[in-house]
């Protein structure tokens, strides 16, 4: 199996978990590669002292299967980490590229309750067909057979296998796979970086349609100024009149003057360096219209939620947007091309500047300085993290493009 790496991010779907008042939300990130499938989920706001379980979501036929990770530690501050590395053999022959998401689900009631949520794809109803896999693999496995059990006339009322049946059924791994998990508990927890200081901010700013330059006023050229007609003699009729002197007379008459006459100016010309009226620029027309925004799928891809008021939706290649208009081809660009087979999706968010929406495309990836040379090429210049932190290499986020 070749290496995926699959982002999941977590949400509320229940209430009840919320800690100090703050909706909790997570992620989980996949890794598959050559038969190792490596699980590690970070949640925030989670109320503390319940027993969390993480869970893998399989569609098995008519059901939804789920698989056990390990068990979720949520501290007091209301964060949690979980980390486990599995092989195919522990998925009890579900195949990895049947998930259709992963679940925080509280340990030890039923029916079931998860607090927190989330799917590689489409949303799925699963609660109403879900079974835990281990679960019923085990009781099937280890139910005593009915030919042993102690005949009638040995009356044993308190005989140890009554009372061993509960205990031979109970499902172990859950226990021994929390090992792994609670030896990094701090290694996901993200930096306190205040939310009102995250990158976004400049978004507007960014995403400002670039003011169309004012064409160049144009000098009307003058009018050609008529030349007065000078009054001249009876010209010879060999030699051409001469516009200035006059053909003289014999010696003794004096010679004719020339009189210029000048014609009054046109009042209603123009004066010669007055300009054109220059025609007002075209609006540029909208990226699309808010009511093709509306009927795209709602996401949440930043845990601190969005400082400057953005609404974001989730789309993919099958609902067919325009490449940004300042960016043509911008959807074949191999940057472009490489993150949705990985992640298999992208996001656009809208804001208002009074009357106007202004659009923001957002391609995700992790942060780097490799990456961020091949997103400066497209003209890509932001990074927003998933967490509230700073980029900085390894962090999950969107690369953010305003809508010229």
């Amino acid at each position: 199996m070749a290496y995926a790496r699959h982002f999941i991010p977590l949400t509320a779907e229940v209430a009840g978990y919320e800690f100090k008042g703050r909706k909790p939300a997570g992620r989980c990130v996949l890794e598959t590669n050559n038969g190792t499938i490596k699980v590690t989920t970070s949640t925030q706001d989670l109320r503390p002292g319940v027993r969390y379980g993480v869970y893998l979501l399989f569609n098995d036929e008519a059901r939804v299967g789920g698989v056990a990770v390990g068990a979720l530690t949520v501290d007091e501050k209301g964060k949690g980490d979980a980390r486990r590395e599995m092989k195919e053999a522990d998925l009890h022959g579900l195949s990895p590229n049947a998930i259709l998401g992963a679940a925080v689900l509280v340990m030890g009631i039923d029916p079931v309750e998860s607090p927190l949520c989330g799917y590689r794809h489409e949303r799925v109803a699963w609660r109403t067909r879900y079974y835990e896999r281990v679960t019923q693999v085990e009781v099937v496995k280890e139910m005593p057979p009915v030919e042993v059990a102690p005949p009638v006339e040995a009356v044993v009322e308190v005989a140890p296998p009554v009372e061993e049946v509960p205990v031979a059924c109970e499902p172990a791994p859950v226990p021994v796979e929390e090992v792994p998990v609670e030896e990094v508990p701090v290694v996901c927890e993200p930096a306190p970086v205040p939310v009102e200081e995250a990158p976004m901010e400049e978004v507007p700013v960014a995403c400002e349609p670039a003011p169309v330059e004012e064409p160049s006023p144009v000098m009307c050229e003058p009018l050609p100024a008529e030349e007065p007609s000078p009054v001249v003699c009876e010209p010879s009729p060999v030699e051409e009149p001469s516009p200035v002197v006059c053909e003289p007379s014999p010696v003794d008459e004096p010679v004719h003057e020339v009189k210029v006459v000048s014609f009054p100016e046109d009042e209603a010309a123009p004066p010669a360096d007055a300009p054109c009226p220059a025609s007002p620029a075209e609006p540029r027309p909208p990226y699309m219209c808010e009511t093709d925004f509306a009927v795209l799928k709602p996401i949440s891809p930043f845990a601190g939620g969005d400082t400057a008021g953005a609404q974001w939706m989730r789309f993919t290649a099958d609902d067919a947007l325009p490449a940004p208009p300042n960016a043509p081809g911008f959807f074949d660009a191999p940057f472009v091309a490489d993150s949705y087979d990985v992640y298999g999706h992208f996001i656009l968010g809208m804001v208002r500047d009074d009357d106007n929406a202004i659009f923001i495309l957002g391609v995700p990836g992790v942060y780097s300085d490799a990456e961020k040379d091949r997103a400066h090429a497209l003209g890509i210049t932001e990074f927003k993290c998933y967490e509230p932190t700073a980029p900085a290499d390894g962090e999950f986020g969107y690369w953010l493009l305003g809508m010229v």
